[in-house]
Parts: C-alpha cells; structure tokens; sequence
C-alpha cells in the first residue's frame, strides 16, 4: 500500500502560489549538508516493462495514484482536467490482465484524489478521497473496486491536496489542506477527520502547537505498537508564510497519533523541504523520502526511516540522481517481502525541457541501495511520479507532457513471486461476535448496466458474515417481505418499477441480505441500471437518385436521368438505405445487416446510417424488390425489418413512351403572351399520349408518368440536334393536375425561364423551354418537345419575397 499527496497547481486556489514558490526554493543554493551515504549494490530481480500509456491523448491527465491490493491488482486513480472548468477524477484496474474502461467518480469540479487500500477478513477494501473549491469527497468499494457506494461529502470548506489511509479495521483516515477563512483569517493548515460508525467527525488542525502559514502535500500511513495500539503518521510540508522564505524555515513535519491521543511531531528534515512520501510495514517501521536542496546536491530525495512507530527518525541519505540537476519528486513504496523502491522524476542527463523516471531499490530497509535504473526514456516532461508494492512487485505510474498534452504512463517491475496471499496485516484480537453480513449484489446476463425485459435476475455473492435471508426495493422506501436465500445466491424475476414506459431512464434496485440466526441486517446496497426494452430503430429504402439523400450513387452525375422522382422506385440495380435509431434505442445501434452488407462501429455514427446499397439479387429484372434489415443494438437485442413487405423498393429502366403533336408544348405567360416583363411563366402540355411499363400501376400512382424533365435555351436548337439537348440543364418538375381528353392528358406547370442558365446567358431576348416526360424512376423520355419562342422584355421582373419593415 502507498499513500502520497501532491500539489495542486493547476487550479485558481491558494494552492497555486504553494508550487510557484516551492520549486524556486528547490533552486536556492545549499548551505548545510544533513548527510551523504554510499549506495551498495542491490541485486536486480526484475525488470521495469515497457511504459504504457493510459490515457487519451485528446485530453490532460494529471495527479495518478496507484495502490496493489493482496490479489496483486493494481488500482489507479487520476485528474482529467481542461485547467478552467473541468475537473474529474476517473478510476481503472487491471483484474482482468488488461485496464479496465474509465469510471468516473467524481463530478466535474473535483481535484487532486488519493487512493488506500487494505484487505480485512477476506474482503479487499478501496478508497478513494479528493478535493474541491467548496467540500472534501469519499467514495468507498467493499468489493475490490467492482462497485463503489455512493459519494459521501466529508467536509462544508474548501479542502485541498487530501491524503488517506485504511487501517487494518478497514476505518479511513484522511489528512488534507483546509482552504478559505476561518474567524476572519485566511488559512492553508492541515486538517484530519476519521469516520466513526456512519458519519465524519469533525475536522480538526494537525500541528495546533505551531502554526505556519503555508502547509501541504500531506501523505499518510499507520502502524501498530508493541502494544498492538494503532498508531497514524501524518507527513506534510510547512513555510511561515507566501513571501520568501530562509530555507531552513520549509519543513517537512512527521506527526504521530498513538491510539485515541492527540497528535506529536517530529521535524523530518529541515532545510528547503518537500514532496514527502510515506509507506509503513504495518508494524514499527516507517520510510519516507522527501525532496530536500543540500549541499552538494541541487534537488534531491532524501530517504528516512523510524524503527520506532515514528517516535524518532534516522538522519536523510540521497538516494536519487546525486547530481547537480533537480530530482522533481520522488515516491516510495514496500513490497510485504520487504523490498524498498524510491520512484522519482529527474533531469540530470539532458537539457532541462526534458525529464525522465528512474527508480533505486534497497532489500536491506534502506541502508543500501543498488544502482539507478531508468523506468521512462521520456520523450517530454515526465513529473508526478507515484509508486505501490506488491507481492508480485512494484507498479510505477507518471505523467508527461510529449504531445502537447499530459497523459498518465504505467510500468511493472516484476519480481516472478509466487501467487499472492493475503497480506498478513496485524491487529487487536478478533473478536467473537457475529458480523454483519456483506454481500455483492449483480445483474445476470445483462451488457454494460443495461437490462432487456422488466424481470431481471440478480446474483448475491456474500463477502463475509452469514446471510440466508434477503429483501428488494425499487425505491428504497417499500420494501419486500424478507425471503429464504437460495444456497446458490441466485434470486430470478424481479420486477423493476415502470419498466414498460420507462425506457433508457435509470433505475435502481435496493437489496438487504440478512443472518437471521444473529439476527444481523447488511447494510443496504444498491444497483443501477438502464432498461432497454429492444431495438428502437427507423429503417427507410428509397429511390437513389434523389438530390435530398445524404449519399448518391457513383454514376448520378453521368447518368441520362433525373435527380428526383417517385421514392419507391429506382433505375439501377441499387437503392437509398437510411437507418436512424430512435429515442428509444438506449444502447445504440451496433450492427446493421442487408442482404449484400453488413455494417458495423463507425458506419453507425451516432446511431445513423445513410447508405447506397446494392439490390441482392444477381442480373435483377424491372420489377418490386423486397428490402429485409437486420439490426442489433448495443445490449445485443436484434429486430428484423421489411419481413413484413414494407420496405419493397421497385426497380424500372425503361423509359416512358411520349407521342405529341409538335405543337404539343406551349409557354406563356400570366396574361397569355409570349412576350412578357416576368421569368415566371406557364408551361401548358395538351394532346399527349404517355404510356410506361411499371408507372402508373399502384394505388398512389394516378399517371403513367412522375412529372416532366424540363430544360431552357437561349439559341433554340432543334430536338433532331441531340448533342446540343444533351448539354442543357434538366430539371425535374412532379405534375400533380393532369386530366384526359380522348385518351390524352393535358396539363399545365409553372416555370422560370432564368433556370439553369447561367448569369451571362440571364438576359432579354428570346427564350424556348424544351420538356421530356419523367416515370418515377427518373427516366426521361427519348421524345423531346421543343416549345415556342416567348421573348423576355427589358426590365424583366424576377421573384422577390417582402419582408415587413420593423422599426425601433
């Protein structure tokens, strides 16, 4: 176990001034040495891995922590910050041989965590402390970090840099920086609180004897006396005041607190101090380094040792670089076999823009230490190092700043042990009453805290007492009537409350477990989860050519048809798919499988997919297709769609067939001249016969034809000249209001003459309007009718819309 505490620098608090003036201290020259010993050869053992990086690379990460717990895990906690308006405390492990997904903790004004961990009776306890502008917080797992309770406020103050220890009756002890005024005064003093039973006691100030202006970086342990008496060490560093300081007056202070008895202290070195760290055996040792300016050194961490349950401490020794270049922070921590590790930050071999980890072990408590070994080439700044032992060896763990960003660095030093056993934690005598009973409550057969039917089925794990009995609520307040648990902790078909109406909403489920025989009631634990009643999705198949989709087939710029028609139709062998997943749909959408494509992660951006897909039937002929969709979300729900035939798509490729009259196509304008001061004009089509092959034979279809495919020319080619034709613009316009007469439709649409020319050809003149027949695929006719001349006059009218004038 590792306890440690930083600065908080990056925040806009008292503390900021702390590090500003800390590290120009660190620089001062040395005047008196406090004592240099030779470093012996250690026998190497392991070796540190290759560094992995554990956080992103999009945002800064800052302030790691890291504990190893007697099942060999490591645990880590740390910042994740933008310096302004964000901060949030984030925690993973390595259970399953890999890091576990970030979990959150913390809210976003939250800073500088701690993490303990200790191992009682069986169950492996976690905790975790940080701080804020405004209160302390404390979250706490029973199981190992599986789940954690619910986050406990601690203090009503700002409360900076916190520290915390787990003693070995699983109580948590936490250490931090008061921050803000009190009785008038501004104050940085060190403050403690303990939980006793179910609430936290008063904070009281730690060093009442003395009092300094500037105190921080507390960090924390505990053993137990020859009388098996608890006892709490408390390390922190101490300046009178902001301004500048003689470094002989920046202390670090060693207090101790035997028992239920006040706090002692202990000066651990004093001569421009900082940066302690703290590990214990659990019995009477004590080891700490701190960051200390002495001659012949500039920065460097000094190692310290109490045999004596911190009554006394050994003269310092250097066990960092032992240059002339700063040593930034050094951690320290123990494996239960005994074996010492000081992890530290230093620039000693190149330029000061760069620093790098290196790491001392000692196998002898601290009166040799072998030889220096690198942990991280940096490529950047590495700082905040911090480090934990365990039975299987040591894990380091860092920041640095290469890619502009800081990012969270781990590295394993592996000592081969064999498979870890419990820490042989020492103790009062175990005592003869029954504990309460504690379980660990979970979800079976569920994904990510996401359930899929309003029953659900639970599996209770008891991690100590007795328990065979148990109790559920939806609510915490109304609770079931106490039932047998079964012998294999199951318990199936739970209702949870609203789920029929309450899909993607947050639920959560109280359990009790109870020993009747003792007639001891656990405490209460509670699950949350979401309820995904099934896949939510809107699957959409449609005419590919339309300019409205998001994506358009390869050849829709080249291809002899329009961009608009009828959406159930198509002229190729492919159709628009657009799956869109609805507020329903909790988990998102995973996977979406057509006939000829299955598409998956970042084709689902966002729950939405938008799609050009091919027909799955091999040289397809014109007819209806039948579309079928299979879709899974994230919880693994699965929905087939288009079973039912309502996503048919109908494919055409044959053109309609148009005979008219030549005259067949007329423009005119509003009044009924073909000359005219407006671009807007009537198109009128009367006397033509359409007929087509598909169109025109479903219910919604009253024509055999979609609409016209229109075009304007300033020069009025003849329709015999097909390549001039081909170079107009087309248009699609969809006719609404035709009627027949003796077997031939008329019909008149509005058009502008000004339509797809361009500015130069935009003048007056004459103009003629040239028209194809569209059916709903989109294929025009090959029969093209040329309309008469109609001649735009000068000082032409164009639409305009008139806005209200609005007057202040």
């Amino acid at each position: 176990m590792r306890f440690r505490f930083k600065q908080q620098h990056l925040l806009l608090q008292p503390a900021l001034v702390l590090t500003g003036i800390l590290l120009g201290l660190l620089l001062l020259a040395a005047q008196q040495p406090i004592g240099h010993h030779p470093i012996a050869p250690v026998a190497a053992v392991g070796t540190w891995s290759q560094e992995e990086r554990l956080t992103s690379t999009s945002v800064d990460s800052i302030k790691p922590d890291v504990v190893i717990d007697t099942e060999g895990v490591s645990h880590i906690v740390y910042q994740e910050t933008n310096f302004s308006s964000l901060h949030r405390v984030y925690y993973r492990h390595n259970r399953t041989g890999s890091w576990s997904i970030p979990l959150q903790l913390s809210g976003d004004s939250s800073f500088d965590p701690a993490i303990s961990t200790i191992a009682v009776d069986g169950r492996i306890s976690i905790d975790v402390v940080y701080g804020s502008n405004e209160h302390l917080f404390y979250r706490r797992s029973t199981d190992a970090g599986r789940t954690w309770q619910p986050e406990q406020q601690v203090t009503d103050h700002a409360s900076f840099q916190p520290a915390i220890v787990i003693d070995d009756q699983a109580q948590p002890h936490i250490g931090y920086t008061r921050g803000g005024k009190l009785d008038g005064f501004d104050i940085l003093d060190i403050y403690y609180t303990t939980l006793e039973g179910a609430a936290w006691t008063e904070p009281i100030r730690v060093g009442n004897t003395q009092r300094e202006r500037v105190n921080g970086e507390t960090v924390m342990t505990f053993s137990r006396d020859a009388q098996n008496q608890r006892v709490l060490h408390l390390l922190y560093r101490a300046q009178p005041n902001f301004n500048f300081n003689d470094p002989r007056d920046i202390k670090v202070y060693a207090f101790r607190k035997p028992g239920d008895g006040s706090w002692g202290r202990q000066t651990l070195t004093a001569y421009s101090a900082a940066k302690p760290h703290v590990v214990s055996d659990y019995r009477s040792d004590i080891y700490a380094v701190s960051i200390t300016n002495e001659d012949p050194y500039s920065a460097e961490p000094f190692f310290f040792r109490s045999t004596d349950n911190g009554k006394t401490w050994s003269e310092g020794r250097a066990v960092g670089t032992q240059t002339e270049k700063n040593d930034l922070e050094g951690a320290i921590a123990r494996t239960p076999s005994g074996m010492l590790a000081v992890v530290y930050a230093a620039n000693h071999i190149s330029s000061r823009n760069k620093s790098d980890i290196y790491a001392r072990f000692s196998t002898n408590d601290g009166a040799s230490w072998g030889e220096e070994q690198i942990v991280f080439d940096a490529p950047g700044l590495s700082a905040e190092p911090a480090v934990a032992g365990g039975v299987n060896g040591f894990r380091a763990i860092w920041n640095d700043n290469n890619t502009g960003r800081l990012r969270i660095f781990t590295s394993w030093y592996d000592l081969a042990a064999p498979e870890p056993q419990p820490t042989d934690f020492p103790g009062p005598t175990a005592t003869t009453q029954p504990a309460d009973p504690t379980v660990n409550m979970e979800l079976i057969g569920t994904q990510e805290n996401l359930i899929t039917a309003p029953l659900v089925n639970l599996q209770f794990t008891l991690l100590s007492g007795n328990a065979d009995r148990y109790r559920l609520s939806n609510d915490g307040q109304t609770w079931s009537a106490l039932q047998t648990l079964p012998p294999d902790g199951l318990v199936t078909g739970w209702p949870i409350a609203e789920a029929p109406t309450a899909a993607c909403t947050t639920h959560t489920i109280y359990g009790q477990v109870q020993d009747s025989q003792a007639n001891l009631l656990s405490p209460v634990f509670t699950l949350d989860f979401t309820y995904d009643p099934g896949v939510a999705a809107q699957v959409l198949v449609r005419n590919p050519y339309l300019s409205s989709n998001a994506v358009l087939p390869d050849d829709a710029a080249t291809t002899d048809g329009a961009l608009d028609g009828d959406h159930g139709y198509t002229r190729s062998d492919t159709y628009y798919a657009q799956v869109r997943a609805l507020p329903g749909e909790c988990s998102g959408l995973a996977e979406v499988a057509f006939e000829t494509l299955t598409l998956v992660g970042n084709d689902l951006a966002d729950g939405l997919l938008e799609r050009v897909i091919a027909l799955s039937q091999v040289n397809p002929t014109d007819g209806a297709y039948q579309v079928e969709v299979g879709i899974t979300d994230g919880s693994g729900q699965t929905q087939s769609y288009g079973t039912d035939g309502s996503l048919t798509i109908i494919r055409d490729t044959v053109a309609p067939q148009l005979t008219a009259p030549s005259d067949a196509l007329q423009v005119t304008s509003n009044d009924g001249l073909t000359v005219t001061d407006s671009v807007l004009v009537q198109l009128r089509m009367q006397g033509v016969a359409i007929t087509d092959n598909l169109y025109g034979q479903q219910p919604d279809e009253p024509y055999p034809f979609w609409g016209l495919f229109v075009a304007n020319a300033r020069d009025c080619p003849p329709v015999t000249d097909t390549v001039a034709l081909r170079n107009l613009t087309w248009l699609a316009l969809p006719v609404t209001n035709a009627t027949l007469d003796d077997g031939r439709y008329v019909f008149h649409v509005s058009w502008s003459l000004l339509s797809g020319l361009t500015a130069l050809e935009q003048t007056t003149g004459a103009y003629c309007v040239y028209a194809r027949v569209l059916d709903g695929a989109g294929n025009p006719s090959t029969t093209v009718l040329q309309s008469n001349r109609i001649t735009l006059t000068d000082g032409f009218r164009q639409p305009a819309v008139y806005l209200p004038l609005v007057r202040r």
